[in-house]
């Protein structure tokens, strides 16, 4: 009876060593693999911050260049509408001209 009792024990603290030894073990490597992925966050984390300069970088020249594109397409713009109130105030009188004065109320006889 002792020797069947000692044999149980024996089993379970058996058991129970390589439980610990299992749990041991996956701990490691959640270890490991956590501290994979922080690398490859932190690494992501540079490159995207590399990715936004470089975008702050192009987003600045783009704005340079439409508002330089902007001002010079309202410069002309500007002349455009100078030269039409020219054109325009031409018509008038033309148009003015084609119909003559206006007609007194009082006729002479």
């Amino acid at each position: 009876m002792i020797a069947a009792v000692s044999l149980c024990v024996t089993f379970v603290g058996t058991m129970l060593g390589a439980g610990g030894w299992l749990v041991h073990r996956m701990d490691a490597k959640i270890d490991a693999v956590d501290d994979k992925l922080s690398a490859r966050i932190d690494g992501n984390g540079q490159e995207i911050a590399a990715v936004r300069s470089d975008l702050s970088t192009e987003i600045a020249a783009v704005r340079s260049d439409l508002s330089t594109e902007i001002a010079a397409m309202r410069s002309d713009l500007r002349a455009e509408i100078a030269g039409l109130r020219g054109e325009v105030t031409e018509v008038k009188i033309a148009v003015a001209r084609i119909e003559g004065p206006r007609p007194h109320f009082v006729t002479s006889r």
